[in-house]
C-alpha cells in the first residue's frame, strides 16, 4: 500500500514538472518597480511582467519610507535584470490587470526568492499589507 502511494505521488510530481510551460524574455524594456517590470514576450512587443510570489512597495507609496523602499527595490530588480544572462517566465497566466503573471527565473534562480531573501520585498499573502508604520 504505500508503494503505490509512493508511485502515485512521484507520478503527480513528474506530471506537474514535465508540464511547466518557460518562455524566455531575451530583454528587458523597462523596470517599474520591485516586483513589475516590462518585458519582451515577442520581438516587436513588451508588456508588464508581475514576479509571482512577492510583495515589494510601492513607487506610489503611502508614505515617504514606503516610497523610500520601493525606489531600493526597484533598483535592486533593475542591477538583477540587467546583469542577467538569462530571464525565464515559468507557467505564465494574468493577472487581475490582464498583466503577465509567473514565477521569474534569472539565471535560472526564482527572483522573488531572492527579492525577499536581500530585504527588497515580502512573500505575497494574497493582499496587499501596509509597508508604513
Amino acid at each position: 500500500m504505500e508503494v503505490r502511494t509512493l508511485i502515485g505521488v512521484l507520478f503527480i510530481l513528474l506530471s506537474t514538472s514535465l508540464n511547466a510551460q518557460t518562455r524566455d524574455i531575451p530583454r528587458v524594456h523597462n523596470v517599474y518597480d520591485g516586483d513589475t517590470f516590462r518585458g519582451y514576450t515577442s520581438p516587436n512587443r513588451h508588456e508588464p511582467i508581475r514576479i509571482k510570489g512577492v510583495d515589494t512597495p510601492e513607487i506610489k507609496g503611502a508614505c515617504d519610507s514606503e516610497i523610500k523602499a520601493a525606489y531600493r527595490a526597484r533598483d535592486y530588480l533593475k542591477k538583477r535584470l540587467s546583469n542577467a544572462k538569462s530571464i525565464q517566465l515559468l507557467n505564465p497566466g494574468r493577472d487581475k490587470y490582464n498583466r503577465v503573471l509567473a514565477v521569474v527565473l534569472v539565471d535560472g534562480q526564482d527572483i522573488a526568492q531572492d527579492i525577499i531573501q536581500n530585504g527588497y520585498g515580502r512573500k505575497w499573502r494574497g493582499k496587499r499589507e501596509s509597508w508604513c508604520e
